[in-house]
């Protein structure tokens, strides 16, 4: 394999990598589909070999193709990190912190409250990952992870940044005794609104189910059925009705995870100070702002 690719050539393969399409790529790298298709027909004859083969799911890497994703990732982390060694003075806080979430997390709890984070730190730049994809942080795919009900990895520091509650939701115009359920389901695990219907309604099968807590909240409001759903969901939406108080055997830990390497950063404090601030910390939340730190709040449970 000629390994003579230049650094563009990667950020095509790494975009390519981390959206799954080439319209998704394209749109992260703000250029046109066609730039990104024939970058990388470029960079696979330049490498002498297949990085991606494209399925029903997306673009799928090769053996080679993970092989030449492992080593740019850590370029791509090295060069963010000089990029913020270069731009920082002292504890001041630079540079870019990708944060990966579901899409709700992002829309309703980080969007908002952008504008405090940034107006405190203006040379810091923040991108949301917000899709179901688990991001290694070990590969440098993202600084933080933040998600709900999702295991650390073995060395992954993990901060205990807030709780999600839940309630049951219907259309502020509907009948809630006539309708049936509309529940989030998830692939990969079954999450804390599937199992506390299944308990409650044992061999009945929801109305709906969608992956995208979003699309369970359209579905709701326009009178298809009722839905447990967060509650920082929920009560932003004006169409909406809460049909009952928070659910506490419901409620949820919001977990940040972060690996070792960048725990220490200004920027990954500065962003994980954010979080608690925002996310509705419960009063026994213990948060670090260093990696010593951070190790000491792990051994308190957190």
């Amino acid at each position: 394999m000629d390994i003579r690719a230049d650094w563009n050539g990667l950020k095509i393969v790494l975009a390519i990598h981390r959206a799954g399409s080439l319209k998704a790529a394209a749109m992260a790298l703000k250029v046109d589909q066609s730039t990104v298709g024939r970058r990388l027909s470029a960079i696979e004859a330049e490498l002498g070999t297949i990085l991606f083969i494209r399925d029903n799911h997306g673009f799928e890497a090769t053996d080679a193709g993970r092989k030449v994703i492992k080593r740019a990732t850590g370029v791509d982390f090295e060069v963010m990190r000089l990029q913020n060694d270069l731009q920082s003075t002292g504890e001041t806080v630079h540079g870019m912190v990708r944060i990966a979430t579901n899409p709700w997390i992002a829309t309703h709890l980080l969007a908002p409250n952008l504008p405090l984070l940034l107006d405190h730190h203006p040379n810091l730049k923040i991108h949301t990952l917000s899709d179901t994809t688990v991001r290694d942080l070990a590969a440098r795919e993202a600084e933080i992870s933040l998600w709900l009900e999702r295991e650390r990895n073995p060395g992954e520091l993990s901060f205990l940044v807030g709780k999600i509650d839940y309630a049951v939701y219907s259309a502020r115009n509907a009948d809630p005794t006539q309708l049936k359920w509309i529940s989030y389901w998830d692939d990969h695990h079954r999450p804390a609104p599937m199992r506390q219907f299944m308990r409650e309604h044992p061999g009945e099968t929801p109305l709906m189910m969608a992956n995208d807590i979003n699309a369970v909240c359209s579905a709701v409001r326009q009178g298809i059925g009722k839905a447990m759903m967060p509650m920082p969901v929920g009560d932003a939406e004006p169409g909406l009705v809460r049909l009952t108080e928070c659910l506490p055997e419901m409620t949820q830990k919001l977990q940040a995870v972060v690996h070792p390497d960048v725990a220490g950063e200004p920027s990954i404090r500065a962003t994980l100070g954010w979080l608690q601030s925002v996310c509705c910390p419960p009063p026994d939340a213990v948060l670090a702002c260093g990696a010593d730190g951070a190790r000491k709040s792990l051994k308190k449970g957190t």
